[in-house]
């Protein structure tokens, strides 16, 4: 007797395997959308860096003219 494994039905393998990247695809655009936040995240924390070296020379500009 020998012990071969039993494999399920290839329907079965083409549904899990479609589960699978259906599972796989909602994960990636979940990642996708947390990507495009952090990104938009750190544009805005740059500006507002940006605006605040900006200010900082504007106030030193204007009391140096003082």
């Amino acid at each position: 007797m020998s012990s071969m494994p039993i494999q399920p039905a290839p329907s079965q393998n083409l549904s899990d395997v479609q589960s699978a990247l259906l599972e796989l695809h909602e994960g990636l655009m979940s990642l996708k959308a947390s990507l495009l936040e952090l990104a938009r995240s750190h544009e805005e924390e740059a500006a507002m860096h940006t605006a605040r070296v900006q200010a900082c020379a504007l106030i030193d500009r204007i009391r140096r003219q003082a």
